[in-house]
């Protein structure tokens, strides 16, 4: 039999979180391969459930462990495609249109970072989470700290009555910046987060 545990506390820089289970939970014993009785595809999609429920724990420790100023959009377009798309909506095909590539968006957003860093913002600190369109088009949730890079107010307000900001230099598609004060508000962006996670 493996250890039981009833639960778990988490410290953070400003509040603990306790997590409390229904039913203890068995830590997992290491078990002889011949007594393993479940099909690869059904272990397999346990696997990905299990790395997916680790990477979204961690992605909460990471926010609530860091104090966060900006909560950030990066929406991609498709100038940079061969022929260059100009509709709006997008028509291209997805094996030919960048915004659909998670190798291009991702690198694409990470270049504007460090150039960030370099021309405005020394200690800027972020963390990215790429979502998926409907169509497969790539966009990036970011939380940013130590952002100084100049932004334009777009004009539009988010659902808490909060300036969406435009940031000047992001030639590759849109961006929606919002400042969230000193620390990330998770009631303020749960609907957010719970949707891109």
């Amino acid at each position: 039999n493996g250890r039981q545990i009833g639960d778990i506390v988490k410290e953070y820089p400003d509040m603990l979180k306790i997590v409390i289970y229904h039913n203890n939970y068995t830590l997992p014993v290491k078990r002889d391969p011949l007594q393993i009785k479940e099909d690869k595809r059904q272990k397999k999609e346990n696997n990905i459930h299990r790395s997916l429920r680790r990477t979204k724990t961690t992605i909460q420790d990471i926010m609530y462990s860091n104090r966060f100023d900006i909560w950030a959009t990066f929406t991609y377009n498709c100038r940079n495609c061969k022929p260059k798309c100009t509709n709006n909506p997008c028509v291209c095909s997805p094996s030919n249109c960048q915004r659909y590539d998670i190798n291009y968006t991702y690198k694409t957003l990470r270049t504007w970072f460090r150039n960030q860093k370099r021309l405005h913002s020394p200690n800027l600190k972020y963390l990215a989470v790429p979502e998926f369109h409907e169509n497969g088009a790539v966009h990036f949730h970011c939380m940013l700290s130590g952002f100084r890079g100049v932004m334009k107010d777009s004009g539009k307000k988010t659902k808490h009555n909060q300036t969406i900001y435009n940031a000047r230099g992001y030639y590759s598609g849109w961006t929606e910046f919002v400042k969230i004060g000193e620390r990330f508000d998770s009631q303020s962006y749960d609907d957010d987060y719970n949707r891109v996670i």
